[in-house]
């Protein structure tokens, strides 16, 4: 348990220039260079980061576009995690831990201990993420209004924030510093990989305000931390953390109908989903007496369990009617439409982007067949939960509504 006051002021400054120019080479060939420069308070320095990228298009009906780019990039220090630096400082705020807790009373049948004042501070070299990018895809647009892409991206993290205790217990001897507690100290030393290809179809016909798609995602993510602030179970070893980030699911798809009905309707549907994300197993003691319950097993890995996947269908039906007409030019007459429909009035097609007033009636519901999705689970092997869900997505949720536009 955490105790004391948190309220701290504070400040922080973000800035960042970019310059980019454009080269026609020739056409069909298009070469983008460009530079960003960035600088924030509280971490070391200037950040360049040189970005470049080309455009062609190979064949002659101008159809097939194939792109490639690549360039460094950064994450800021965020401003709430250096919020913590300040409440966290060993005196605003000390931590209450219970060892041996009993059930459901954690002082009946244990005993509880004060250990000393936490802190959370940054390391004096701390640096911005950094990010290193490359890509390439291919696009192709066909006649009837298809459109097919495929994308391959690669990234890779450098001087990513973690956190490790800078007071961690020596066996038989005790934490360096007896006057503190656990000392996350935040430091630039993550690293992570990412690649990801990405595979899309769509078509759309604007006459018959028919729109679909498909955008399916094969990746993987490795790091060492989810956040600034994951302690490794062995902060002599923050290197044995690597394994799949918290949000690592192998396949993703995502889709959407959009189609109109009669008298006026539009029905859409998305269906998204993903495969299952990975947890970590632990022991459910503190095994290297360091207070911070995240002790795995031996040889067992950071993320190294999977649970379900998640699919979840959305839907929307809609009904609008625009009014108020919309000028057929300076000083032209007013045209008022009150009927919903493909009728066309002074040259324009009709429908809600022409008219100056609009009303939509809806509903819309979320997770629509009201599927179970679980988004967490126990990975403590001395639970009698082990391996279940301990929480979910919502379940459905219907609503209904009026948007007036304007």
């Amino acid at each position: 348990q955490r105790l004391g006051n948190p309220a701290v002021s504070y400040s922080q400054v973000q800035a960042g220039v970019y310059l980019q120019d454009d080269i026609r080479i020739t056409q069909s060939f298009t070469v983008s260079a460009g530079i960003r420069e960035e600088w924030q308070s509280h971490v070391n320095g200037l950040h360049a980061a040189p970005r470049g990228g080309i455009t062609w298009a190979p064949t002659k009906d101008g159809r097939t576009t194939i792109r490639a780019g690549g360039g460094i990039f950064y994450d800021w220090y965020t401003a709430d995690t250096y919020a913590q630096t300040l409440q966290v400082n060993g005196t605003r705020q000390t931590d209450l831990v219970v060892q041996q807790p009993g059930y459901p009373d954690p002082f009946a049948g244990g005993f509880a201990v004060t250990v000393p004042p936490g802190l959370i501070r940054q390391a004096a070299n701390l640096d911005q993420p950094e990010i290193i990018e490359g890509l390439v895809g291919v696009q192709r647009q066909f006649e009837d209004g298809v459109n097919v892409n495929a994308i391959y991206s690669h990234r890779v993290g450098r001087h990513l924030l973690q956190s490790v205790d800078a007071n961690t217990p020596v066996p038989g001897a005790g934490r360096p510093d007896p006057l503190f507690g656990n000392i996350f100290q935040i430091e630039s030393i993550g690293t992570s990989t990412y690649d990801g290809l990405i595979l899309g179809v769509q078509y759309g016909n604007p006459k018959r305000h028919l729109m679909m798609g498909f955008n399916y995602i094969l990746s993987r993510t490795i790091n060492e931390a989810d956040t600034p602030l994951s302690l490794p179970a062995n902060s002599a070893d923050p290197a044995a953390e690597r394994g799949p980030a918290a949000d690592d699911a192998r396949h993703r798809f995502f889709s959407l109908v959009q189609v109109p009905l009669p008298k006026g309707l539009r029905l859409a549907v998305v269906l998204s989903g993903h495969s299952g994300l990975p947890y970590t197993i632990t022991t459910g003691f503190d095994n290297n007496g360091d207070t911070v319950i995240n002790d795995r097993p031996a040889g067992v890995g950071r993320n190294s369990a999977r649970g379900a996947a998640s699919v979840t269908t959305d839907a929307r039906l809609s009904w609008t009617v625009g009014f108020g007409g919309a000028p057929a030019g300076p000083g032209g007459p007013v045209i008022v439409r009150v009927k919903p429909g493909g009728d066309v009035l002074s040259g324009l097609p009709a429908g809600p982007n022409q008219d100056r007033y609009s009303v939509t009636l809806y509903v819309q519901a979320y997770n629509l067949f009201n599927r179970f999705n679980p988004t967490a689970y126990s990975g403590v092997l001395t639970s009698p939960f082990f391996g279940e869900a301990t929480s979910a997505s919502p379940a459905r949720r219907i609503e209904i509504g009026v948007r007036v536009g304007f």
